[in-house]
Parts: structure tokens; C-alpha cells; sequence
């Protein structure tokens, strides 16, 4: 068939051609710059709530900046932990964790008090510094 087009002998294949390659050529760069892969979405745990990949990254990013935060960075080794892929994986099951654990609070009506948490946080130890509650 593309011998025939490329001779020129058949028009009509041309004119098909044409008509069946425009329109996939322009609805498949429109969902290319459309679709980002910030909206693909990686979990889906019910209807109402699912993770994407944006969500992850953002997850991620929060992670590694905290524990860049508590951690000595002059390790060349721990730059490369924070992009294995076993670190990113243990994220994403984290961030399943939180979710799941948020869907089956929310689902089951759980609810408490700023008190609770309140007295709860001041029983912790590392809450404390000189005997005073550090916030």
C-alpha cells in the first residue's frame, strides 16, 4: 500500500491517508499536553479518594526535606539512599498507609478533641525541653 503512495499511481490512498493520520496526529499531541503525569493516578482507594502521581511527589518532597532537615547531608551515601528506589517505594507505602488510615477514620466518623491530642502530645517525651513543653 505505500508503494502505491509512494509511486503517486493512487490518489484516493493518499486522500485516506490523510484523513485517518491528521486527526490522530492532533487529538494525540492534544491529550499529550493535556494529560500530565501530574494527574495520573497511581491508587485509587474508593471513588472519593485516590493518589496521584502529584500527590506522591509532593509526599515524597516533604519526606526527604524533613529528613534532610534532621540529617547530616555530608554522607554522599544518604543522597543516594533518598533516591533508591526501595526509599521511594517505602514512601508510597507510607502515603497508602496515611490515606487508608484517613478513609477508614473519616468512614467510621472518628473524631477527637483538641484536648485529647493536647494531653496526648504532653505525655511524650520529646515534646520537652528544660521541663518546658517545646513547641
Amino acid at each position: 500500500m505505500f508503494e502505491i503512495v509512494k509511486n503517486k499511481k493512487n490518489n484516493l490512498v493518499k486522500i485516506i491517508l490523510f484523513i485517518i493520520i491528521v486527526p490522530f496526529a492532533f487529538f494525540g499531541i492534544d491529550s499529550y499536553f493535556r494529560d500530565s503525569d501530574s494527574s495520573f493516578i497511581l491508587f485509587k482507594i474508593d471513588n472519593n479518594n485516590q493518589v496521584t502521581f502529584a500527590d506522591f511527589s509532593n509526599y515524597y518532597d516533604n519526606v526527604v526535606n524533613d529528613f534532610k532537615s534532621r540529617v547530616n547531608m555530608n554522607d554522599s551515601g544518604i543522597s543516594e539512599f533518598l533516591e533508591s528506589y526501595e526509599f521511594k517505594v517505602s514512601v508510597l507505602n507510607q502515603l497508602l498507609n496515611d490515606r487508608i488510615l484517613y478513609q477508614i477514620a473519616s468512614d467510621s466518623n472518628f473524631k477527637t478533641s483538641a484536648l485529647l491530642v493536647d494531653e496526648y502530645l504532653k505525655n511524650i517525651p520529646g515534646f520537652f525541653s528544660e521541663n518546658n513543653f517545646d513547641q
